[in-house]
């Protein structure tokens, strides 16, 4: 099976035409120390590394901004609250046309007032 995985991979590979598109992608990564991350005190700086590195200027305006999943020490539903100034500060740091893809927790109450993450 494994000999087969390899062989059919290098055949469908060995027919792909490379096609260069005008698509220009930031990764960011901002190199944040695991053991503090989850820390509350961390946090603040964790957000704004994120936007600095987003909104760094370069010679070009890229189209795509990734973050890696989990990125922030939160979820989605805390981070983009209305009115929430980590919502702000990320929206600010994306130009008009640019997105972001970033994995965020979700979390919510049950019926039963349990809180449930996703």
């Amino acid at each position: 099976v494994f000999v087969s995985l390899i062989v059919g991979g290098t055949i469908r590979l060995a027919g792909a035409e490379v096609q260069e598109t005008a698509t220009l992608v930031r990764i960011v990564q901002p190199d944040v120390d695991q053991e503090s991350k989850w820390t509350p005190e961390a946090y603040r700086s964790i957000v704004d590394r994120y936007v600095n590195l987003t909104a760094r200027p370069g010679e070009a305006l890229p189209d795509l901004v990734v973050w890696p999943e989990g990125a922030l020490p939160a979820s989605f539903g805390d981070v983009f609250a209305p009115g929430s100034p980590d919502g702000v500060a990320i929206a600010d740091a994306l130009q008009p046309g640019q997105t972001l893809l970033a994995g965020f927790a979700r979390g919510e109450r049950g019926e039963d007032g349990q809180a449930r993450y996703y």
